[in-house]
């Protein structure tokens, strides 16, 4: 019995290092969830010279659960708080990111396609270059995370003992 708890407070304490963990690979994916949908925007703009509203319905039949929710959330006719609504419908929980996102959606709709796709690219650039920055110490930090958490379930079960 004494061996089943000592497992079983080393998985605990092991796995609240990984819980942790997820919460920075969440971030990441998020990053790249947005550049994903900066870049179905830009497809729709460039190749097909979408709408607003076939944008959206092209990336909703093609995307994940996080952005149905987003684009179900968006008025194609009212962009304002898109920040808000990303962070609200767990789209992308970055405001760095967001703040980006909302400057996509301010020239979306407004401007020639030519200028459009500019600006677009621009804001995706920023995005790019803000996940390279991010990218290495998040990585580490995930490591860290996962490896203390493992060496302080070691230590909890060692104590127990």
């Amino acid at each position: 019995m004494k061996i089943l708890g000592i497992i079983l407070l080393f998985f605990s304490v092991s796995s609240f290092g990984f819980l942790v963990s997820e919460n920075y690979v969440s971030l990441l994916k998020d990053v790249k969830r947005v550049d994903s949908f900066i870049k179905n925007i830009l497809l729709g703009i460039e190749s097909e010279n979408m709408t607003i509203n076939e944008i959206f319905d092209f990336t909703e039949n093609s995307c994940d659960d996080k952005t149905k929710n987003f684009l179900s959330s968006v008025i194609p006719e009212n962009f304002k708080n898109i920040s808000e609504v990303a962070y609200i419908t767990n789209f992308c929980k970055d405001r760095t990111v967001n703040s980006i996102l909302e400057e996509v959606f301010f020239v979306l709709g407004k401007y020639s396609a030519a200028e459009q796709i500019r600006e677009i690219n621009f804001c995706r650039n920023k995005i790019n270059t803000y996940y390279q920055k991010i990218e290495a110490p998040f990585l580490q930090k995930i490591k860290l995370l996962r490896y203390s958490g493992v060496l302080a379930g070691m230590f909890a079960a060692i104590i127990f003992i």
